[in-house]
């Protein structure tokens, strides 16, 4: 899953996830992203203009704004005065207000370890759901419409019954191994072995064809023509030209000799080197089980990871003090920040129970809005549950959640994130999801899309945020590969990194920040328009958006072949096409239309 984007340091350069640059086009204009069409010509979030519609007017209450997912510099300079405190907590190592958490005074840390650290990596989703199923499913494959698997005694490949849970062998095959790079390499090994024993049949039909010959694949494609009644021979029989292929040779002897000394070994190699790069069994360090949702008592209050840097820069664009000659200016003045930390930084996707947890902990504290960080292709049962029961719970709390849509470029409606709206047990009121727009009014290029599962766009391509030295110690506590060195993060390196380097600035891409502006721009209406709910601040915001419909804009997408996800191609949609609403958050509209919904 990608993370925010960091480009242009003016102060540091500050680099985080897993892409390149934005580089959509030209610069726009610093804080831009609180501008208007109307004023400015272009697409922000209208910011400024609210002000100017609020000037004279006080708010009427503080909002609590949590953020799910990283850490916090909860000393950072422009955020003096926004860090949510706990009114019923001490720094004294107990837990005094009796919630299960000693020492929360301004989040949690589901990361943290018993000796005060911070766990650094985590496994991904897709990893921890192959090794569930592995010895149920890996060693089937389907052709045809027919159930295969090897017979590792008899080196041959035989019909057998289907697994009888078919939807969860589809949800492992077409689901689970696209999301597990280890998964894949495993799969690879049991086909190689598929292949090898066809290729020891194929060897002695050939021999009996051609007596005495020196075989060459002009005989193979005679006998394999790919035209067999059998799917399964002209399946395997594909494969088999690859293996012309990798020998470089038109060689039938090569093909065999690879098979039988190099075809298995090269992918048992790579499966090998995968597993050792893969992080698992990191709960241990945690010392509780993920996979029981009433074991609550773990993490710690350190809250000053190496990934604070992407909290922060998370955080200020909701509420870093304005006009203050720091940093940046955030949207809201009146909220508080809670930072609830579920994300590693290095490797790896939070695990369910942490995020259901992170959102309890959020609606019981009084959050009034509740951003989400990643969103997963993955959402297995029963521990998405968990999340859903949370979000729910949540909705009952009266909080609205922000949901970013991620930057991979698929068709939501193809290939579904999770969490999102849309539950088991049917569509939530207070969940509100958000992609990436740019100056221009376009889509972030390769943000997920949906008339039906994505609401709103917001300002979030080039964006000027706070990037503080704190991530610069991720270098020296970080972990490399798959060794359990540098797991832990030590909150006095981070802390001391933070104070030796001057605080700076940088450009940022990416939907999380995105969802921070509509985070930012909610708690601003609910400032001044205390009573109204999370469903009805859902449907304001999407109701006064900066309109979008008719615009032609270019994007990329992914391409499907046979139900698989391919390459990304570009292409020119309608943005009504791309979201729900249509169009951009626009805060000037919002605060003018929730006075006709809302004033006195």
């Amino acid at each position: 899953m990608k993370k925010i984007i960091f480009i242009v340091a003016l102060c540091v350069f500050y680099a985080a996830g897993s892409a390149a640059s934005f580089a959509q086009e030209k610069m726009p204009p610093e804080g831009w992203q609180h501008k208007s069409f109307e004023f400015d010509s272009v697409y922000g979030a209208g910011v400024n203009s609210a002000y100017r519609l609020l000037k004279g007017r006080k708010p009427a209450k503080t909002v609590t704004v949590a953020l799910v997912g990283y850490g916090m510099d909860v000393e950072q300079r422009d955020l003096t005065g926004a860090i949510w405190k706990n009114p019923g907590e001490k720094p004294n190592g107990k837990d005094d207000d009796k919630n299960g958490y000693a020492d929360d005074l301004h989040g949690w840390n589901f990361l943290g370890t018993p000796d005060g650290k911070s766990l650094n990596r985590l496994s991904r989703v897709g990893d921890r759901e192959f090794f569930r199923l592995k010895d149920k499913y890996a060693r089937y494959i389907f052709v045809g419409g027919k159930c295969y698997t090897l017979d590792s005694l008899a080196q041959q490949v035989m019909q057998v019954a289907p697994p009888d849970n078919r939807a969860e062998f589809d949800y492992f095959r077409n689901v689970v191994l696209p999301e597990s790079p280890i998964g894949g390499r495993y799969v690879g090994v049991m086909f190689a072995k598929m292949v090898v024993a066809f290729v020891h049949d194929a060897d002695s039909a050939l021999r009996q064809k051609y007596p005495g010959k020196t075989l060459t694949k002009r005989d193979f494609e005679a006998v394999y023509d790919g035209f067999s009644p059998d799917t399964l021979t002209n399946y395997f029989a594909g494969s088999v030209q690859l293996l012309f292929m990798s020998v470089g040779r038109e060689s039938w002897d090569a093909v065999r000799q690879f098979a039988d000394t190099g075809y298995v070994q090269y992918q048992q190699k790579s499966y090998e080197r995968r597993l050792r790069n893969t992080f698992l069994g990191e709960r241990k360090y945690i010392g509780d089980n993920p996979y029981d949702i009433n074991d609550r008592r773990y993490g710690n209050s350190n809250l000053a990871s190496a990934n604070a840097g992407q909290g922060v820069a998370l955080a200020a664009l909701i509420g870093a003090r304005r006009s203050n000659g720091v940093g940046i200016d955030g949207v809201a003045e009146q909220v508080k920040i809670m930072s609830l930390r579920v994300d590693a930084d290095l490797y790896g996707e939070p695990y369910m129970k942490d995020m259901a947890l992170a959102i309890r902990y959020a609606a019981s504290n009084g959050a009034d809005i509740i951003q989400l960080g990643k969103t997963n292709a993955i959402y297995p049962q029963p521990w998405s549950a968990w999340v859903d029961d949370a979000l729910r719970y949540a909705e009952q709390k009266g909080a609205l959640v922000v949901i970013p849509m991620m930057d991979l470029s698929y068709n939501l409606d193809n290939k579904p994130f999770y969490p999102m709206r849309r539950t088991d047990g049917g569509e939530l009121s207070n969940v509100i999801t958000v992609a990436a727009s740019d100056a221009g009014g376009n889509p972030y290029r390769t943000v997920n899309f949906s008339n039906t599962a994505l609401d709103i766009f917001a300002p979030g391509v080039a964006i000027k945020t706070v990037a503080p030295g704190a991530q610069s110690a991720k270098a020296e506590v970080g972990g490399k590969g798959g060794k359990q060195v540098g797991v832990f993060e030590s909150a006095e390196v981070i802390k001391s990194a933070a104070r030796e380097e001057e605080e700076g600035c940088a450009i940022a891409s990416g939907s999380e920040l995105a969802a921070a502006i509509v985070s930012g721009v909610a708690a601003l209406v609910k400032s001044y328009y205390p009573k109204i709910a999370p469903a009805e601040m859902r449907k304001l915001l999407m109701d006064t958006v900066t309109p979008r419909n008719d615009a032609e804009v270019e994007k990329s997408f992914v391409i499907y072949n046979n139900g698989v996800p391919g390459r990304q191609v570009k292409d020119v949609f309608m943005f009504k096409d791309l979201s729900v609403s249509g169009g951009i958050l626009n805060a000037e509209k919002a605060l003018t239309e929730a006075e006709k919904r809302y004033g006195k």
